[in-house]
């Protein structure tokens, strides 16, 4: 009985690790007839010596991306940083002149508002008590204007004392100044005096934007009291947008109103947009070591989405002498070379679409903000697409091809 149970359990543990190595094994089949798939595919493409071909997946899933030679003033520029901000012109905080009780609030943040356009409804006893004073005045004006022709009709004709006319001109005056102003404080209020009579008194007011753009911040809340000094509405502008740069003291001399310059974000490798300086401060930043030069970004499909505050590296032109440059990233080494990957050819094999890559030798020049001066050892086309992002998995693959076929 002992012997049996001995063979069971024997048995028992045999079991798993038979089914083990069968797994282990069928994977090593799956992966060999996976890489035989892939050889013949990359065979099946007429690849040369130092090419490598890549599906359209894995391009995507590694991030590889494509760019041309740019030709860019890049020798004698001057590298400086800062952020972009709109101009005080695209800029708003709306308040109103006299306090008073939120009653509605139609937007939200980020809602965009044309000019004019209702921002929030505001009532309180003293918008009443100004439409009361102003339409009071009014009427006063009225009986005075009409004492003070009689009068000046009696004095003409010494039929009254000189002083009742002055005193009918004064009071005349004194209620023509006070509807006046009261006129033009409720004009300020939105409030159309033209329109105004007694069963049109209105207690409340309407505040309004006065540009379009977008809502950044709202600082009210319906029931709140707004003091005439606090902010209800912060609204923005970024149709177009300005450059605040950083640039160090030894490098100021160079910089002058007019002269172009790019910029870029730092988590891109291409350029982002351009633009020019318009004005340099005369106040040394002690802190910073710096002067702030003030440049007009050039409107775009690229700077549609920028925002005010976001930082930039930017390169300002202060000579004329061109040259053909890439992101840094795109230039690979190998021993004493230089090489970029460029997109041969493409091809479609099993309905899949391959892209087919060539290295070709460059020598590297200057460096500027993230771009490097690159010259072809040998023709290409002028429209030739160069790898920019992601070249060193292209690398990784060909070495391990090459490795490969050591073996």
């Amino acid at each position: 009985m002992k012997v049996k149970a001995k063979i069971l359990y024997i048995f028992l543990f045999l079991i798993p690790a038979f089914y083990s190595c069968g797994f282990e094994g069928s994977e090593r089949e799956k992966e060999k007839e996976e890489m035989k798939k892939n050889e013949a595919v990359k065979d099946s493409a007429g690849l040369h010596k130092e090419e490598v071909m890549l599906s359209l997946n894995q391009c995507n899933a590694v991030g590889i991306q494509f760019g041309n030679l740019q030709r860019k003033n890049l020798n004698g520029a001057v590298q400086a940083n800062g952020n972009l901000v709109a101009p005080p012109q695209n800029k708003a905080e709306v308040s109103v002149y006299i306090g008073g009780v939120v009653k509605s609030i139609p937007v939200i943040e980020g809602d965009y508002v044309n000019q004019g356009q209702t921002l929030a409804v505001l009532e309180h006893p003293d918008y009443i008590q100004l439409q009361q004073d102003y339409l009071s005045a009014r009427n006063s004006l009225v009986l005075a204007e009409k004492e003070y022709l009689r009068q000046k009709e009696l004095y003409a004709t010494n039929t009254t004392a000189e002083k009742n006319f002055q005193k009918a001109e004064s009071d005349f005056n004194a209620i023509k100044i006070n509807m006046f102003s009261l006129s033009r404080k409720l004009r300020l209020l939105g409030i159309d005096t033209d329109k105004l009579e007694y069963n049109s008194i209105n207690p409340d007011i309407k505040v309004k934007s006065p540009i379009n753009g977008y809502i950044n911040a709202i600082h009210a809340s319906i029931g709140k009291y707004i003091d005439p000094n606090s902010v209800m509405f912060e609204v923005a502008n970024n149709s177009s947008m300005n450059l605040v740069l950083q640039v160090f003291e030894n490098d100021i001399s160079k910089i002058k109103p007019g002269q172009h310059l790019t910029f870029m974000l730092p988590n891109e490798s291409g350029i982002h947009g351009e633009g020019t300086v318009y004005a340099i401060d005369k106040i040394f930043d002690d802190v910073k070591k710096s002067f702030s030069v003030r440049a007009k970004v050039n409107v775009n499909a690229n700077t549609q989405a920028l925002l005010p505050g976001i930082y930039v590296n930017a390169l300002i032109e202060t000579t004329n002498t061109p040259a053909d440059v890439l992101p840094a990233d795109a230039i690979v080494k190998e021993g004493q070379s230089e090489y970029v990957f460029i997109l041969s050819r493409t091809k479609t094999i099993e309905n899949q679409q391959y892209y087919i890559f060539a290295m070709k030798e460059v020598k590297s020049g200057g460096s500027e903000a993230g771009y490097t001066q690159v010259t072809f050892l040998e023709n290409v086309t002028a429209n030739v697409k160069i790898v920019t992002k992601g070249t060193y998995y292209i690398q990784s693959e060909k070495n391990k091809r090459e490795n490969q076929e050591l073996d």
